[in-house]
């Protein structure tokens, strides 16, 4: 991780923890992990602001856009995963109850089920 991300492993952090050193250390991280790099070589910076940018000779508005990314639709199987996990957990409350209780669960599930099919 040290060789790939030139960031600092938990091993390190932890051990910068439990000796009470500051866990943040520039040498500790590349360059590309500051914020000074960000802003120098990021071409959308997230604001909304008008910003002035100096050529040197003279000054230019410009306008900062941010980028929304579009919501993903999921596809059947993500679909089926979520409402699987929703389903189980349902199971789960259902066989918790007892008696009148359980039945009654139950058979809001059966109502459910048959005004989906």
């Amino acid at each position: 991780f040290v060789i790939s991300m030139c960031l600092p492993c938990h091993h390190i952090l932890k051990l910068r923890q439990i000796y009470n050193i500051p866990l943040h250390n520039p040498e500790l991280y590349a360059e590309r992990w500051t914020r000074q790099y960000y802003a120098k070589v990021c071409r959308v910076i997230p604001t909304n602001d008008i910003n002035q940018i100096s050529d040197g000779n003279e000054i230019q508005n410009v306008n900062v856009v941010t980028v929304q990314n579009k919501k993903k639709i999921p596809n059947a199987h993500e679909k089926y995963r979520s409402a699987h996990v929703e389903a189980k957990r349902l199971a789960s409350l259902a066989s918790e109850a007892t008696g009148k209780q359980f039945e009654q669960r139950l058979m809001i599930l059966k109502y459910i089920a048959n005004a989906w099919e």
